[in-house]
């Protein structure tokens, strides 16, 4: 079995040897609970984060899964579940690296999408990125 889990996959885990449900931030093969989120902060793990996925690369493509986002925040996810993280952390500060060139969002189920909350928190997100952007130098 593979050592690592997806973000919010229910899956057996060797090394903590219990079935964990636990949205999380997966960056090549590494994965940040929103346990860690929490404790060490988004900067934090975002500097652990970004220094790995800009390992011998010149740009860095972000693919954001939504249903990391808590339930309450983001209720039209397919794999929604409680304890993920907050809408606001991460985006306006990926947007302001320049070695960030791309982003996009998955995970969004309008079909499921109670008053189109989820879909508006992308737009949300996207206009965070962007200005997030506007702010490079």
């Amino acid at each position: 079995m593979r050592d690592e889990l997806p973000h919010s996959s229910p899956a057996w885990h060797p090394r903590l040897h219990e079935f964990q449900a636990v949205p999380r931030l997966c960056i090549r093969s590494r994965s940040f609970t929103s346990r860690d989120v929490r404790r060490l902060g988004i900067d934090a793990i975002l500097d652990r984060a970004l220094a790995w996925a800009g390992e011998g690369t010149e740009a860095i493509y972000v693919s954001f899964d939504v249903d990391v986002i808590d339930q309450a925040f983001a209720p039209g996810c397919p794999a929604i579940g409680t304890g993920g993280m907050d809408p606001w952390d991460a985006l306006y500060r990926l947007g302001m690296l320049p070695q960030v060139q791309g982003l996009d969002f998955v995970c969004i189920d309008p079909t499921v999408d109670v008053r189109n909350v989820t879909s508006r928190l992308a737009v949300q997100f996207m206009l965070s990125f962007l200005s997030g952007m506007a702010e490079r130098s």
